[in-house]
C-alpha cells in the first residue's frame, strides 16, 4: 500500500490523461457520426455517396483494426523524433 501512496501523484495523472482522452475521443465520434449522418441525408447527390462511402468503410472495419490505421497512419505522417 506504501507503493500506491509513494505513486499517487503520478496515478493520478494517469487518470486525468485517461478521462480526457475518452471526453475528447466521445467528442470527436459525435462529431463524425454526426457529419456521416448528414451527408447521408443531404439533397446532393455527390454528399450522399461520399457519406455512404465513409459509412460503410467505418462499418465493414473491425474497430481494431480502424484504431490501428489510424494510430499508425498518423505516426506516419509525423517525422521522426530527432529528424528535424
Amino acid at each position: 500500500m506504501d507503493i500506491v501512496f509513494e505513486y499517487r501523484q503520478i496515478l493520478l495523472e494517469g487518470a486525468g490523461v485517461t478521462v480526457s482522452l475518452a471526453v475528447l475521443s466521445l467528442l470527436l465520434s459525435i462529431v463524425f457520426g454526426l457529419m456521416g449522418a448528414f451527408a447521408k441525408l443531404s439533397q446532393s447527390r455527390i454528399t450522399r455517396r461520399i457519406g455512404g462511402i465513409y459509412t460503410t468503410f467505418v462499418r465493414s472495419v473491425p474497430d481494431l483494426v480502424l484504431m490501428m490505421l489510424i494510430f499508425y497512419g498518423a505516426s506516419a505522417k509525423r517525422p521522426a523524433f530527432g529528424a528535424m
